[in-house]
């Protein structure tokens, strides 16, 4: 039965569904993925019918109307949506207000016509997946590459399952006997009141996405002290996406990259095996509006062997007739404004100039004053990790602590459910972090500060000592153990920016990754530049980047 499911599953989302360039297909667990997908209402929008994705569902329930519960509903962009986008974003709107799972599909710029107005970061991407379920969550899968459903189908189930888990921590026990009056007199009294309270709380969450359960958990606790109604949970969770949204910035699976650096060698052997998320919190200073701001925070998730820049096992770098093959040089440049990775004047590599950086990239709009793009006026940078080596060490975050302080109102508890309603004013008042020094081996990290709008983080081998390391020890073969730049490197990367409110409140600004590996064949301390060398047995360096773009959306 589950076998069906998946061969129906495949063909039928074949029209619904993008992967990104360089998504490998992970292990996709049919059963419960499907399963929790199962039982939940399905949307049917005006003119669009049945959504394909949702037909293997067994069987599906079809709502001609949102319903006030758990669902699902698919939106293809299509030119009726292009023709009423406020009815449709409306519905969209009503979907996750309700408890909905929303998944859209189009491109990007029919996409962002349906973004509904709470909404913040909007990814550049085909395909869409949003909940509102206990923080709001916003995930792109972009840049087709077959039509491929589990992706999409994985993204689904994994929003839904966190959100159940979330609000299970939240959800009221069923009193029983003698205690059961007791309780419920006490809910009774707790929950026909208004009330407005301080709250004073501090979380510590590992990950960007982690950051609004979190937040949510604590913003409940500290307002009502007790397991929440069903109202009040959804009342929580619409006021909790207005302080804290997050998603998923880039998701690459051992792909290659998807282009080669302008006048470079495409090369396939480097790979990306790495999962970036985001979070946007926001602090708001009544006191003092001017303090009142973003912060956006962007991390790299994941621990162990072959997460970050990685090879396959046979492309481990290798020491041979005299010549380090393999050697790999990462880099990651974050930045606001357009992006013009594909001018050979915006990269560090210019014709005729040695193969490492002698000057900062000129890859964002923001740096160079261009009109075109809309840039964060006082945005700076809060941190960033990994330091800069010393001593073949680095510091490394491990999590973020944050202080949020200010008052939360609950209104309406004796009315109507749909009149229950939470307002807060919170303010993030301390942001710390928690390191820890890592060892990288034979290998230089550093960051450029020198431009207001993007930092480029480099991780650069220290080829004169990882020869002589080759030589001292008398190796030759595959020196994957000598320096991460030989087998795989994980970045650990993790920036704060912080975005001033007043200044930037009605922007659309742009913020984008670009991730870049250099595959280098070395010689003592020469390597191989864009033009073949002399020796024809040794080839020219290739160079390869990847690229993610969202939407900052600051508008009232």
């Amino acid at each position: 039965m589950i076998l069906t499911q998946f061969v129906r599953l495949s063909t039928l989302v074949a029209a619904t569904v993008i992967a990104p360039v360089g998504y490998a297909v992970p292990a996709f667990d049919t059963e419960s993925d499907l399963d929790i997908l199962n039982g939940l209402p399905v949307v049917t929008p005006d003119n669009q019918g049945v959504p394909a994705i949702m037909a293997t569902l067994s069987p599906p329930r079809i709502a001609l109307v949102v319903p006030n519960e758990p669902h699902l509903l698919v939106l293809q962009a299509s030119p009726t949506t292009a023709a009423a986008p406020a009815h449709y974003r409306r519905l969209v709107e009503q979907s996750l207000r309700s408890q909905g799972t929303v998944v859209l599909k189009g491109s990007a710029d029919a996409l962002y016509d349906l973004k509904p107005e709470w909404i913040r970061v909007w990814p550049q991407a085909n395909t869409i997946v949003l909940t509102s379920r206990m923080g709001t969550r916003v995930e792109g899968v972009r840049e087709p590459h077959g039509n491929d459903p589990i992706p999409v189908v994985q993204l689904m189930a994994s929003q839904i399952r966190q959100a159940l888990a979330a609000e299970r921590l939240l959800r009221q026990a069923a009193p029983v006997g003698a205690a059961a009056r007791t309780k419920r007199a006490v809910l009774s009294h707790a929950t026909t009141q208004d009330f407005r309270k301080n709250v004073d709380f501090s979380i510590r969450p590992t990950s960007p996405t982690e950051t609004c359960t979190t937040f949510g958990n604590n913003l409940a606790a500290n307002t009502f002290g007790r397991p929440l109604t069903a109202d009040e949970q959804r009342a929580l969770s619409l006021e909790l996406g207005k302080w804290c949204q997050s998603g998923t910035l880039s998701h690459y699976q051992g792909g290659s990259g998807a282009r080669a650096v302008p006048h470079w060698t495409y090369n396939e052997k480097p790979k990306l095996n790495l999962l970036t998320e985001w979070a946007l919190i926001r602090s708001e200073d009544v006191l003092r509006p001017a303090q009142s701001k973003h912060y956006f925070w962007v991390k790299s998730v994941g621990e162990g062997a072959g997460t970050g820049f990685t090879r396959s096992l046979q492309d481990t770098a290798t020491f041979s007739g005299n010549v380090m093959h393999g050697l790999m040089d990462v880099a990651i440049h974050g930045g606001w404004g357009n992006s013009y990775p594909s001018d050979p004047r915006s990269w560090s590599y210019p014709i005729g100039q040695a193969h490492w950086p002698d000057r900062d990239p000129e890859l964002f709009g923001c740096d160079d004053g261009e009109f075109a793009s809309v840039c964060p006026t006082g945005a700076q940078v809060v941190r960033l990790f990994p330091s800069d080596t010393f001593n073949n060490q680095v510091t490394v975050s491990q999590a973020t602590q944050l202080a949020i302080g200010g008052t939360v109102g609950v209104t309406g508890t004796g009315s109507a459910s749909p009149a229950l309603a939470i307002n807060a004013s919170l303010t993030v008042t301390r942001t710390d972090v928690t390191t820890q020094s890592a060892t990288v081996n034979l290998t230089s990290t550093q960051t450029s500060s020198a431009r207001p709008y993007s930092r480029s983080t480099r991780w650069r081998p220290d080829v004169p000592a990882v020869w002589d390391y080759l030589i001292a020890r008398r190796i030759t073969g595959p020196f994957g153990a000598a320096t991460p730049t030989a087998a795989t490197l994980n970045p650990e990367y993790d920036v704060l920016w912080q975005i001033p409110l007043q200044p930037n409140r009605d922007k659309i600004m742009k913020f984008s990754l670009i991730y870049e590996a250099g595959w280098n064949n070395c010689v003592r301390e020469a390597c191989a530049g864009m033009n073949p060398p002399p020796d024809r047995t040794i080839q020219p360096q290739g160079r390869v980047f990847w690229q993610d773009t969202v939407a900052v959306d600051l508008r009232s």
